[in-house]
């Protein structure tokens, strides 16, 4: 029988470094799938400035989606509601979507009066129109979508934000 170099690890060691090495790859190929790329590809890459000026011009609709790595809710809409198909089709015909980080941007998040993630906000005509908190699947989103659309508010009085002359929009 031949014995190992002595500087060499034992059988065991070595399989077991590969053994958790192989899980560890397992994982972070997991997390990177579940993840789907980052960004849903419906949002365009443009400020809120360039994105209301965009649909003004067209009558479109922009929504503005606030959003942060870390809301859970925030992250299941991004791997479902914002890549569902008829999401994105409705957002080809009718306008756009940009997506505002509160982390990367805390001013305009409150500017915005954003208090609540997700927060959507709906411009129509350039003018901040209807707003909608809370996770949304693609139904649900649509549903809000198509009613602001038809000119319809959501009537949830806990997500609107008080205009500056104190009056409720």
């Amino acid at each position: 029988m031949t014995t190992p170099p002595a500087n060499s690890p034992p059988a065991g060691k070595t399989n077991k470094f590969v053994f958790a090495l192989f899980f560890a790859l397992l994982a972070v190929t997991i997390v990177l799938l579940v993840r789907r790329g980052g960004e849903p590809p419906v949002f365009a890459h443009l400020s809120r400035d360039a994105a209301l000026q965009q649909v003004k011009a067209s009558g479109g609709v922009l929504v503005v989606r606030a959003t942060a790595a870390w809301c859970g809710p925030c992250q299941r809409m991004n791997r479902g509601a914002w890549r569902d198909p008829r999401v994105e089709q409705w957002f080809k015909s009718n306008g756009l979507a940009v997506s505002l980080d509160v982390d990367a941007a805390p001013q305009e998040a409150q500017q915005l009066h954003v208090s609540a993630l997700p927060t959507l906000i709906a411009y129509v005509g350039g003018e901040e129109f209807d707003r909608a908190v809370g996770y949304r699947d693609a139904d649900g989103l649509l549903a809000w979508l198509t009613a602001v659309k038809r000119g319809e508010r959501a009537g949830l009085a806990e997500s609107r934000r008080p205009r500056p002359d104190g009056g409720s929009q």
